[in-house]
This record gives structure tokens, sequence and C-alpha cells, in this order.
């Protein structure tokens, strides 16, 4: 029975590198969002994220508890530089979701800023002090 070749040999071997400072994109098996699929064969058994691969493979195990992040937000992209180690919450606000834009909002929706000063914080929810005040 043949030997499959390692794992790393068969991962670099499908990737298009650019640049150091560019994305280097996956062109093996892809998931219709674009996030790149490789067997792992013996070295870990079922299929894995390529994205995480790349980042096993260059930068070692990735923290308990912790996903990796495309920087460049380019689902494709296995570059070693563009991909960092985060938790869920970091992830998520990341992202384009209505709970991320809200997260990224600098002002009420009457104009008034979300600093220091006039930002609460109720059952997790941002709430602007002059708006509260004004409309009690």
């Amino acid at each position: 029975m043949p030997r499959s070749r390692p794992l790393a040999e068969r991962f670099w071997a499908k990737v298009t590198k650019a640049g150091p400072d560019e994305c280097w994109l996956w062109t093996g098996c892809r998931t219709a969002s674009g996030y790149g699929r490789i067997g792992r064969g013996r070295e870990g058994g079922g299929s894995g994220w390529t994205h995480r691969v790349s980042y096993e493979l260059s930068k070692g195990q990735i923290p308990k508890g912790m996903l990796v992040c495309h920087a460049c937000d380019r689902p494709p992209c296995v570059n070693p530089a563009h991909l960092e180690s985060v938790t869920d919450q970091i992830n998520v606000l990341r992202g384009k979701s209505p709970a991320a834009a809200l997260a990224q909002r600098t002002h009420c929706n009457r104009g008034h800023p979300f600093d220091a000063a006039n930002t609460s914080r109720s059952k997790g929810y941002r709430r602007c002090r002059i708006c509260h005040r004004t409309f009690e």
C-alpha cells in the first residue's frame, strides 16, 4: 500500500504564494464560502480548514479555546502572516454581522458620542446617557 505524502508537502503544493505581505491563495478544494479544506491523512485524521493547517504548520499549535482569524478577511488566504489566533468574541466583532456593526458604532442614533463620559452599560448593551436622561 503506497504511503501518502506528508501533510506539509501536500499542503504547500496547493498554495499560490505571492509576496510576503500579499495573500497566498489555496488552490485546492474550497467550500461555497471560499474556505479551503484538506485531508489530514494519518497525521490528524479527517479533514481540516486550510487556514488552521497553515497556522499550525507555521506557528505551532492553536491555543485552546482560540480561533484562527484572517487579518486580510479573505477566506482562501493561507499566508501565515495574515493569520492570528483570537477569541470567538473578537472574531465575531471583526466580522460583518449585525452585532459587529453595532459594536463598531461610535455614536448613538441621535449623534451623541459613545465615549467614557456618555456611555453606560445595561444587560450587555451600550446606552447613551444623554438620550436616556432626555427620554426617560
